[in-house]
């Protein structure tokens, strides 16, 4: 009887929920919001439009500024919205039933370049150049820019050095956002600017100022006049002695100009010359015509005196070992140099600055396996250009540094591939490198973070591996940090023969996320650039999912000299359908697998 009672009474329960919903019965589900990107006050650089992403309660409607937005199954969204310069606030509206739930993200847009309004007479101070101090020598360029009312008449001061000075007004110029020139469509904002100013004085000989004020004038049609003094400065170095300084840093990133790209890697201990400086960047002098910018902190200054760096290459020699051949070019002292590698003739382009030629003689060992032919070139009066032709179709690496003041270029061998029947990953050290840690990388809508998903890749990729033989070496097995120049540096250590780093995308704000994704690849040697096309191609074969290309990029875990490397980034952390797939184990699997079958086919096709 009492069990009768019991079942009648749930009934009557289930009858009620189907009647009332279930949502009620309990008083209601209040669904909750958590909004992974953008943060709360941040800056987000988009023109136009950007996205939005996070999670919701599964099953609930989702609104955001009153558009109506895709909710998945397991509650993620991500939408693409309209945005405007200034304060922008997205306004999420969440809803289950008759429960609503509201959460509002406030951001600052980047509000794009517009021209100075034509009614007023002024200057715009966030566009006033220089910025900060510099220190030219005689006969440098000192170039100046500042925006302000168009059609103005437009000149600038030096204090202590010359008045007057002419400045042009610009032709207007289109502007290109960054995200979608590289990511996504060629967009070009034909918001065109008018009014900026700029104005060039070449420092003359009997110049010599100390922290001298620049100052800006403008003058409309009525003779009103407005000024405006440079935060920047300018000191004219009149001393002639020679400034020089030695590195300190183990590796020293110099650039073709301030904060511009990665060009030379100079080693500890390499002599230069100091021309100049602009705010923390100093200028050096690599060789006439040729010249470099290193940051502070990275040198010493030499005593007074110390002789400008410069070298004689007498002769060059060329030693075989097992796995490797070595270039050995003896100098007088540690100077700048740069390695370019090229695949059409195989070769290797050796350019040292502030050196001049004595070479006579260059042995040349004709039995040597990798060694075709060593030539040099003055290419300038202190540049000399050694180029060492190879007999590989497949470079696997080369290692540069400073031993004494001998300058050693190891050229890697062909590792031993063992052939038919056996496995190609025989004895081959492969360098696995789950991206991110302790940062959590791209972090998906629902919350998943990408270094998880990293290291899950990254173990399976090396199950995968050791079991056909090879020798795999981590740069993090879990939990622990390690630090992004410490990646490559183990690599090198290791003596890997590949490097492979594992990661997954996000975009830049701006670029429309549902047109512009799928699976991408990015290498920077040219050694490097077959094994990401055959990683790409079972990347592509194995996930079925778009074509994000394969990119040339001057990134940390591509550029190190001793081994091919690649960066793989399969799928978009921030698309939910991807994000779904990426939280599961078995497609972590065939994320790694798609990886080993581009190894081996690499492998394989180099027997």
């Amino acid at each position: 009887m009492k069990r009768l009672r019991y079942l009648i009474m749930m009934k009557m329960v289930i009858f009620i929920c189907c009647s009332m919903g279930i949502s009620n019965l309990l008083g209601g589900v209040t669904p909750k919001i958590r909004i992974i990107y953008p943060k709360e006050g941040q800056e987000v650089t988009a023109r136009d439009s950007t996205f939005i992403f996070g999670s919701i309660t599964p099953g609930a409607k989702l609104r955001i500024n009153e558009e109506s937005v895709h909710v998945y199954s397991n509650g993620s969204f991500l939408a693409f919205l309209p945005i405007s310069p200034g304060e922008f606030v997205f306004h999420c509206v969440g809803q289950i039933g008759e429960d609503t739930t509201i959460v509002q993200r406030k951001v600052s847009v980047s509000s794009r370049m517009v021209a100075f309004p034509v009614d007023s007479l002024g200057f715009d101070t966030t566009f006033v150049t220089p910025q900060f101090s510099s220190v030219l020598r005689s006969g440098d360029i000192f170039e100046v820019s500042v925006k302000g009312t168009p059609g103005s008449h437009a000149f600038f001061d030096i204090e202590g050095i010359a008045w007057g000075l002419p400045m042009t007004e610009q032709v207007p110029f289109p502007q290109f956002p960054w995200g979608d020139a590289v990511f996504g469509d060629l967009k070009v904002d034909t918001s065109f600017v008018r009014g900026i100013y700029t104005g060039v004085y070449q420092i003359q000989p009997w110049d010599f100022v100390n922290d001298a004020k620049i100052v800006f004038h403008l003058v409309n049609c009525d003779s009103d006049t407005v000024s405006l003094e440079a935060d920047g400065t300018l000191t004219v170095e009149t001393s002639s002695v020679p400034k020089i300084a030695v590195l300190t840093s183990e590796t020293v990133i110099a650039r073709p100009s301030p904060g511009q790209a990665y060009t030379w890697f100079l080693p500890k201990g390499v002599k230069l010359w100091l021309m100049g400086k602009k705010g923390v960047w100093h200028r050096v002098k690599l060789a006439e015509g040729h010249e470099a910018w290193i940051p502070d902190g990275t040198f010493q200054m030499l005593p007074p005196g110390t002789p400008i760096p410069k070298g004689i290459v007498r002769f060059v020699r060329a030693e075989g070992f097992e796995d490797r051949v070595r270039i050995a070019i003896p100098l007088e002292d540690r100077l700048p140099f740069h390695i370019r590698q090229k695949i059409n003739p195989a070769s290797l382009l050796i350019t040292l600055y502030g050196v001049f030629s004595d070479t006579d003689w260059i042995p040349q060992d004709f039995s040597d396996p990798i060694i075709k032919d060593i030539r040099w070139h003055q290419k300038s009066s202190s540049v000399y250009e050694l180029e060492v032709l190879l007999n590989q179709n497949q470079q696997w690496g080369y290692d540069p540094r400073y031993n004494g003041t001998t300058l050693e270029i190891d050229i890697k061998k062909k590792p031993k591939i063992s052939g038919w029947p056996r496995s190609p990953f025989n004895n081959i050290i492969i360098c696995v490198d789950a991206g991110h840690h302790p940062d959590p990388g791209a972090v998906g809508p629902s919350g998943l973070e990408e270094r998880e998903v990293n290291i899950a890749v990254a173990r399976a990729l090396k199950e995968m591996l050791e079991e056909k033989g090879a020798v795999v070496v981590m740069t993090r097995g879990g939990g622990e940090g390690i630090s992004l120049g410490a990646r490559p540096k183990l690599s090198a250590t290791v003596d890997a023969d590949i490097l492979v780093s594992i990661h997954f995308n996000a975009l830049p704000d701006g670029v429309n996320p549902w047109k512009n994704n799928g699976s991408s690849i990015y290498y920077y040697h040219p050694m490097s650039r077959r094994l990401a096309q055959l990683i790409h191609e079972q990347v592509l074969k194995e996930l079925h999912l778009p074509d994000f290309g394969i990119y040339y990029a001057n990134l940390a875990l591509c550029r190190p000299t001793q081994m091919p490397a690649v960066l793989t980034e399969e799928a978009f952390m921030m698309i939910p359908e991807q994000e779904m797939l990426l939280a599961q184990p078995a497609f972590q699997r065939r994320c790694a697998r798609a990886i080993y079958k581009g190894i081996e086919n690499f492998l394989k096709e180099n027997r």
